[in-house]
């Protein structure tokens, strides 16, 4: 028998027992900080200094910035007060407050928050989910490590949709649904639909949208 053999026999072995024996996933080896850099990476994440007022919130409502305040552009738009949008709704008032807004990057870093999420709270690092949670859902999260240790394991990346957006004063909120095949403990797969909130201050430098909460969300 040849080596090629031997291979394809080798392959064929552990192709049989992982499919019928089962297997565990290995363990993340990652640390935090690589966790973290990676999904800044994905998410465009960064610590960023309080604007000052005129950054966030520009108090002229003139068509145009004076040329000589902005020497490199020549006529910068001003941007738009909540008032000025009244007339639209959901994205597009989030889209013409912020123009820098994509609905496609949104959800990219969207999905890769849900599974940022998850491997921060399967490695129990608390650093990872105060850079992504609210307050009052991180408190939550710390909670249920203590009442539930089970690991939640993805089978694959989650699909996302943007249900409701909307403006609360300069704050932009958007509600993604998501689905996902997850395994808990040593259960088998399951679809999970829930519900996740994001917020941010619309004319903040940080770019960072923060997770506020997390729901099952109910069949159709």
């Amino acid at each position: 028998m040849g080596y090629i053999d031997i291979i394809v026999l080798v392959l064929v072995a552990a192709l049989v027992a992982s499919r019928f024996l089962g297997f565990n996933l290995p363990k993340d080896p990652r640390d935090s900080a690589a966790r973290k850099a990676e999904f800044e990476k994905l998410f465009g994440r960064r610590k960023a200094s309080a604007p000052s007022k005129r950054e966030a919130y520009p108090a002229e409502a003139t068509e145009f910035e004076d040329a000589e305040a902005t020497p490199a552009r020549r006529k910068v738009p001003k941007a738009l007060a909540a008032r000025d949008v009244a007339h639209l709704a959901g994205l597009e008032q989030i889209k013409a407050l912020d123009t820098n807004f994509d609905q496609a990057d949104f959800l990219s870093g969207a999905i890769a928050a849900y599974g940022y999420f998850y491997e921060c709270s399967n490695a129990r690092d608390q650093t990872g989910i105060i850079n992504l949670c609210g307050p009052e859902l991180e408190q939550r999260i710390m909670a249920e490590w203590q009442s539930n240790p089970a690991q939640v394991v993805l089978e694959a990346e989650p699909t996302a949709k943007i249900m409701e957006a909307r403006l609360n004063g300069r704050t932009a909120i958007i509600e993604v649904a998501f689905s996902a095949s997850q395994r808990v403990g040593k259960a088998g797969p399951k679809l999970v639909k829930s519900s996740w909130v994001f917020a941010r201050a619309l004319g903040s430098a940080d770019p960072n949208w923060e997770l506020q909460s997390i729901s099952d969300q109910a069949d159709a």
